[in-house]
């Protein structure tokens, strides 16, 4: 069900080049050059940092398969998302099998994982390489047609009942705030590169 297998590498995709607030960066051989508005402070620890990572522990043992699950919840969640991905008409259990849905879901959980290895200053510094990631890949979604910058919360929810799935028990209170701390900012830098 995507919580058993061995935590598999994925190599990052993208490079960042900083020239004072301009920023390009290159994400699916496409480089988006954007300019970074200054964020209000945020509020990420090291304790979050440290539970984030604890509970990749449990994430990570079946990346893909996880990646795969959390785009199944998004469509079972809100159903009109299918039509992004061109499958509208594809009932939720012939997704399970379909390429481009898996290799989305993984594209999803390599874009965790760049969360994931990153330190309390990375997630908290607007200019480092993970936060001008997160602003281009909300630039980029303002290409998708019928993409609406709410659905950035869907992703949250479907992301946070996974990783529930995964932990049991262990899926606790510190574990449910040091991730909505995270996606707090991840959505605000996304939803800043959609908005430039």
């Amino acid at each position: 069900m995507g919580c058993s297998s061995s935590v598999k590498s994925v190599d990052g995709h993208s490079r960042q080049n900083r020239d004072n607030n301009v920023t390009t960066v290159s994400l699916d051989n496409a480089n988006v050059k954007v300019t970074s508005a200054p964020d209000p402070r945020v509020d990420v620890t090291s304790d979050v940092t440290d539970s984030v990572q604890h509970s990749w522990n449990y994430l990570g043992k079946d990346f893909q398969e996880n990646g795969l699950n959390i785009f199944i919840r998004i469509f079972e969640t809100k159903e009109e998302i299918k039509a992004l991905f061109g499958v509208e008409n594809v009932p939720i259990n012939d997704l399970k099998r379909n390429a481009a849905i898996r290799s989305h879901g993984t594209r999803f959980m390599s874009a965790v994982v760049g969360i994931v290895e990153s330190t309390a200053d990375d997630i908290n510094n607007k200019h480092s390489e993970i936060s001008q990631l997160m602003f281009a890949l909300g630039h980029q979604h303002k290409e998708y047609v019928g993409f609406r910058p709410e659905y950035f919360d869907v992703f949250r929810k479907a992301f946070l009942w996974q990783c529930e799935k995964c932990m049991g028990p262990y899926f606790n209170d510190n574990v449910l705030n040091a991730w909505n701390i995270v996606f707090d900012i991840i959505i605000q830098r996304l939803q800043s590169g959609y908005q430039s």
